[in-house]
């Protein structure tokens, strides 16, 4: 059996961030990963909105508590 290495830029599978770090780009730094993390934060009240959301919509389907614990943790600001 013939085995093939392909480049990861040539799947086009990844995206440009991963296809940056993997390549050690110095475009992403530690400060601009930090800096697109920011942008992507989501407010309080979002997260209090889609976990209670998420919750209703589990209501009665599932009683698995990890998953009611994983719907929980969307409201921490870390998550």
């Amino acid at each position: 059996m013939e085995l093939y290495n392909i480049d990861f830029l040539a799947t086009n599978l990844f995206s440009k961030k991963f296809n940056d770090y993997v390549s050690d780009s110095h475009s992403l730094s530690t400060e601009k990963i930090h800096s697109l993390s920011e942008k992507k934060k989501v407010s309080s009240d979002d997260r209090e909105l889609l976990s209670k959301v998420l919750m209703d919509q589990y209501k009665g389907i599932s009683e698995i508590k990890k998953v009611s614990d994983n719907i929980k943790s969307i409201k921490d600001s870390n998550t």
